[in-house]
């Protein structure tokens, strides 16, 4: 009679499986995904001037004393 093997002391730790294509997912394993548009050329960077503008205006009134 084989003796069962211990319990692994942290099972939330082991290595995941391989990963299996679900059901909707055309590509074959292994091919990356589109990456899209580069950053600044989405529509969304365009948020970041906002925060951008409003330290560069808040540093410009702090520099002129106002």
């Amino acid at each position: 009679m084989a003796t069962p093997p211990p319990p692994q002391p942290f099972p939330a730790l082991q290595p995941f499986p391989p990963q299996q294509p679900g059901p909707g997912f055309h590509a074959p394993p292994g091919t990356p995904l589109d990456p899209g548009l580069p950053m600044f050329k989405r529509p969304a960077a365009l948020g970041l001037l906002i925060p951008v503008a409003w330290v560069l205006f808040m540093a410009f009134q702090a520099a002129r004393g106002s």
